[in-house]
């Protein structure tokens, strides 16, 4: 089992149960990381920050992508479906996007500006349930 962390000085970090490092911090973001999921499989990290990026990352650290230009403004949610390919983001621009794990564009936008959601979306996942049910 693994924990992924991710912090104000723009690292992500893995570790134990018992939570000591076992990998060294992941460097990238230029600001915050505000969130962070792992694949099933536990081999793909995927972070997302104040640099409006989202970054996909292996278990030590190094950069298996390009990182997608995700929102204008901060990435507050992301995730990564069961099988790995699709990832989900949630920004402060209030939209969900889609991406396609293999390559460095968005999919679809899944929800713009919700009326539940006028600023930011929080959890991409619970945003557009149709949508999502599938992820986790």
């Amino acid at each position: 089992k693994t924990i992924v962390s991710g912090g104000d000085d723009g690292t992500v970090r893995l570790w134990n149960p018992q939570l000591k490092p076992i990998a060294q911090p992941f460097k990238g973001h230029s600001g915050s990381v505000y969130s962070v999921a792992i694949s099933t499989d536990g081999k793909t990290i995927v972070s997302g920050g104040d640099d409006g990026t989202v970054r996909l990352w292996n278990q030590q650290g190094q950069p298996i992508a390009q990182p997608f230009k995700a929102h204008k403004g901060p990435v507050y949610s992301v995730a990564i479906s069961t099988n790995g390919k699709t990832i989900v983001s949630g920004g402060q621009d209030g939209t969900v996007r889609l991406w396609d794990i293999n390559f460095d564009h968005w999919l679809k936008i899944a929800c713009e500006r919700l009326r539940f959601h006028p600023a930011l979306v929080g959890d991409a996942k619970a945003t557009c349930q149709p949508y999502f049910r599938s992820l986790h």
